[in-house]
């Protein structure tokens, strides 16, 4: 076999193996939805105000299985996120993992708005959520 012939083999064994990867990916990537809830829905600066995240998986093939890692949160208003800005996902049943964080509003803001970003894992895409308080003294 010739340089030529060799290099036409390889390029087309790398393109059925890419192929096959790819599908393997779609096969077990699942789309999800992210949520966001406070126990109220005002904040009062210097008081802490419990919130928690939900990682939802809704759509994909296969076995369904709860996202994994963590929501990455961040407030308008600044403030203080527990855990800085980092809320580590639990798993709760097949499709559902959850994460709860604490929130106390600055001084001089009048609303925040909360965030909370999942970046997706191997196997699960990412998806945003965000819930606006009001902040008061």
């Amino acid at each position: 076999m010739d340089r030529l012939s060799t290099a036409r083999v390889i390029a087309a064994s790398v393109a059925l193996t890419a192929g096959l990867a790819g599908s393997a990916a779609a096969a077990t990537h699942w789309t999800t939805a992210t949520h966001l809830n406070c126990n109220s829905r005002t904040a009062h600066v210097g008081r802490s105000l419990h919130c928690g995240v939900s990682v939802s998986t809704i759509g994909g093939r296969g076995s369904a299985r709860p996202a994994t890692g963590m929501a990455i949160l961040t407030s308008t208003a600044g403030g203080s996120l527990g855990n800085g800005g980092r809320c580590v996902l639990v798993p709760v049943n097949r499709r559902t993992a959850r994460c709860s964080f604490v929130f106390v509003a600055p001084t001089g803001a009048r609303t925040a708005t909360l965030r909370a970003a999942y970046a997706g894992d191997a196997t699960h895409g990412s998806s945003t959520a965000s819930r606006t308080v009001a902040v008061r003294p």
